[in-house]
């Protein structure tokens, strides 16, 4: 059955580590069969969540607005894709998430993947993954897993990782 898949990734290092994770991926997802609309918040501007005093949120009419947000919405699997900055996502892709404020409740029962690579080993993960973690909980969103290549600095050095990603993409249930 196919799937609709919202690829967000956050890096503006081009070609980067996780840039080579999402290509794999979206190879994958397409040889299934699935959908797939890609947005690298590290190539465009992308507003802040923005509250009133009421804490209504303010309007944004940036790309993420008018394009991401209506995809994520339709979708029924997001995956975040990052570098690993100061042991989480970057800035860019944040700003992407705390957008999805406002649809809360319209975004629960989805499903999600992680992909991440980072210069350091396995350990320096563990707050991306605690906040996945609680992030997807608090959405009521399903996990379908995760890629965190470790001890990599250019897409030379991934090794099998793409190979694992690729197949995670192609295995989506």
């Amino acid at each position: 059955m196919s799937k609709k898949i919202v690829l967000l990734t956050g890096s503006g290092h081009h070609p980067g580590t996780s840039e080579a994770l999402a290509d794999a991926f979206e190879r994958g997802a397409l040889a299934a069969g699935h959908q797939v609309v890609r947005f690298n918040a590290g190539d465009v501007p992308v507003d802040f969540l923005k509250l009133a005093a009421d804490q209504t949120v303010l309007p944004s009419q940036d790309q993420v607005a008018t394009t991401v947000l209506p995809q994520v919405l339709a979708a029924e699997v997001i995956v975040l894709v990052t570098p690993l900055y100061y042991f989480g996502m970057t800035a860019q892709l944040k700003a992407v998430v705390d957008r999805f404020y406002t649809y809360n409740h319209a975004l629960k029962d989805k499903q999600c993947v992680l992909l991440a690579t980072a210069h350091r080993g396995p350990e320096a993960f563990a707050t991306l993954r605690s906040f996945y973690r609680q992030f997807t909980q608090y959405m009521r969103w399903e996990s379908l897993g995760e890629v965190l290549a470790d001890t990599v600095r250019t897409p030379a050095e991934l090794g099998d990782w793409p190979a694992k990603a690729e197949a995670l993409g192609r295995h989506l249930t």
